[in-house]
């Protein structure tokens, strides 16, 4: 059997802004970002609608106390990709497309 992967999301620091908009657990955001991604699923949008399609079974072993996190989809939605306030070290490098993208999901 495969450990909890949540333990390792447990101490991550929380690149975010400190507002009161920030509504979800980073824990959260990155579990249903990896559970997406080993499903196959390669952008945020759809990584958005694996998190409704799935919420059920996610609400089995997630808070998710402010529901799934939603995605804009707008052209604000680049900001969410790179925000300049994240030093580059604290940046995970995303390989879904066969590129290499830096990115950070924000609830700003």
């Amino acid at each position: 059997m495969l450990a909890n992967p949540q333990t390792y999301f447990a101490n991550l620091p929380d690149p975010r802004r400190q507002t009161r908009n920030k509504l979800h657990k980073l824990e959260d955001i990155v579990m249903i970002t990896l559970c997406a991604i080993l499903s196959g699923f390669e952008d945020w949008v759809s990584i958005e609608d694996f998190g409704h399609e799935n919420e059920q079974w996610l609400r089995s072993f997630l808070e998710l106390r402010n529901g799934i996190l939603r995605i804009p989809r707008d052209a604000g939605h680049d900001s969410m990709l790179m925000p300049d306030s994240v030093p580059p070290s604290s940046r995970t490098p995303f390989h879904a497309d066969g590129g290499q993208h830096s990115i950070v999901m924000s609830d700003t």
